[in-house]
Formats: C-alpha cells, structure tokens, sequence
C-alpha cells in the first residue's frame, strides 16, 4: 500500500513489481495475486480504461482511522470496560497537545459529516 500511497496515482502492475525488486525478488504473477487480493477487499481499484493499472482507495489517514476505529469497537464489545480502561491507561501516557489536536480534528470530521 506504501507504493500506491507515495505515487497518488494510478500504477501498472509491472512497475509496482519493479519498484518491490529493489527489496526482494518476487514474481509478476505474485504481484498481481495480492494486488488483485486488496482490490476484492476495497483497498485499491484498477483505473479506468487502463488494464492492470491499480491506485489507493483511501489515504493513509482515511485507511488507518478505520482499521483503528474497527479494532478499538472491536476491543470495546469483546471486552466491554476493561478495554476502556486500558486505553484509558494508555491515553495517559500520550502528550496532552497531541490528544487535544486528534480530538478537534475528530469533532470537525464528525462535524463535517453532519453526526
């Protein structure tokens, strides 16, 4: 996701293979099985008109307030209050500016949304 998330555009396959050999050797066909993998799961869609060219759905931001919103609600019906108070515990030991920033930028979003 890295790879799609730094170029904002969409890529062929091949050049997504190519920019991941610089790391390690993987196979085209690789490639496009977990390409093809995160496009069934709504994390990258193949562009318009073009074939086997793929870009992110979402943002990094967008991506990652989901998964963090789908794993705390998670955590929350599992194990109730004390997966709150572990969080609790843990937002504690997060600088106080930093919680205030999140926070406003929470509300505006929701605020956004009309919620």
């Amino acid at each position: 996701m890295a790879i799609f998330w730094s170029y904002q555009k969409p890529l062929p396959v091949g050049e997504v293979v190519r920019l991941l050999q610089r790391n390690r050797d993987l196979a085209y066909t690789t490639v496009l099985t977990v390409i093809n993998r995160l496009a069934v799961k709504g994390l990258l869609v193949r562009a318009a008109g073009q074939v086997h060219h793929y870009q992110a759905v979402f943002t990094p931001e967008q991506f990652f307030r989901s998964a963090a919103e789908t794993f705390f609600g998670q955590m929350r019906r599992q194990f109730g209050p004390v997966a709150v108070a572990c969080f609790a515990e843990e937002l504690q030991r997060t600088d106080r500016k930093a919680l205030k920033r999140l926070l406003h930028q929470l509300r505006s979003a929701k605020h956004a949304k009309g919620e």
